[in-house]
């Protein structure tokens, strides 16, 4: 009787948080697939590794296809694979549908809008990845520059333009998907007028950019901003074209923890770290990059970068659903132009 006693009069007086059981210890690896270039994140992941030393980070990039393409084939081969991925919300709404992301509801997504984060806790966004427009300024004056998107269409840019490739199922086929959103019914005509122009196609997005600076050709439709600004810091002539009925769409750079990640407590450390108010100054810091994290002074944000236009997030939930219907459509309409 005295023993039970005793045993209660613990109870009510330890904290009940001193009970559950304790966390892990973090682990010494993190394995991460990202797409943005290692210059872009290194800041980040030295600021993480001197926050837990205990842990190497080994970084993995390359474009999103083809990482996605890796970590599926690891995941079906039961192999190991990433414990945490940054590609792009369209490949991770993939992976969030097929199953293959862990929910974590980090305390820090609570500071980011719905439409920066997954419910259910499978992806936050860290970066916002605008797309803009840019022309050669060395080949172009501004009375030459289109204004309009009818202007941007006219045959006279036959072999001026160059796109990321629309027929690939990515970025481009994802970007010019979604500016059916704003265009409504215009949308059709000019997909089909922007197809007679037969313009270059990349695969790699960071060519479109190097392409126009490199004076190939005159105007590049789809250029993240951050290839934007790495291009002009090196001092090459390229300028962005703003063309009215062409909004700014942006899209986000999510971080995820695959399913059954190995090295979790480091995941999830990562995860807290990077969506933290530290880690999102560390990426605004960098000269390229734009922050996710709403209301921390940051130099770089889109109100900031594009004052009074109208900025729109993409993949649209059309673009996202259709995106295989969209990619046959574009493939009947721009290759046809090759033959």
């Amino acid at each position: 009787m005295v023993i039970l006693l005793l045993a209660v009069i613990l109870v009510l007086i330890i904290p009940f948080n001193y009970l559950d059981p304790p966390e892990p210890p973090i682990e010494n690896q993190l394995i991460i697939y990202g797409a943005a270039n290692f210059d872009d994140v290194k800041p980040l992941l030295d600021a993480f590794e001197a926050k837990y030393p205990e842990v190497k980070v080994e970084y993995i990039t390359n474009g999103p296809p083809i990482l996605y393409t890796r970590l599926m084939g690891e995941i079906l081969d039961e192999q190991p694979t990433a414990d945490v991925v940054m590609l792009t919300l369209r490949y991770q709404l993939a992976l969030t549908d097929g199953g293959y992301l862990e929910a974590y509801k980090t305390p820090k997504s609570s500071s980011y809008p719905s439409n920066l984060k997954d419910a259910d806790g499978f992806w936050t966004a860290a970066q916002l990845n605008p797309v803009i427009q840019v022309y050669n300024p060395q080949s172009l004056s501004q009375d030459d520059l289109p204004k309009t998107i009818d202007d941007l269409v006219d045959p006279k840019w036959i072999g001026e333009v160059t796109i990321h490739d629309v027929t690939l199922g990515t970025v481009g086929t994802i970007w010019l998907a979604s500016l059916k959103s704003t265009m409504g019914d215009k949308w059709t005509s000019f997909v089909e007028e922007l197809a007679k122009l037969d313009p270059a196609r990349f695969g790699p997005p960071g060519l479109v950019g190097s392409a126009v600076s490199g004076g190939g050709f005159d105007i590049g439709l789809t250029v993240y901003l951050h290839d934007f600004l790495r291009i002009k810091a090196e001092g090459e002539p390229i300028e962005r074209l703003n063309v009215e009925g062409l909004p700014v769409l942006y899209t986000i750079s999510p971080v995820s923890i695959t399913k059954n990640a190995t090295n979790q407590v480091a995941a999830k450390r990562f995860v807290d770290f990077i969506l933290s108010e530290e880690g999102q100054k560390i990426i605004d810091n960098s000269e390229t990059r734009i922050s996710a994290r709403p209301n921390i002074d940051a130099q770089k944000t889109l109100t900031k970068l594009f004052p009074e236009e109208e900025f729109i997030q993409f993949p649209t939930d059309d673009a996202y659903l259709n995106a295989n219907s969209y990619r046959d459509y574009f493939i009947t309409l721009f290759r046809s132009q090759e033959l």
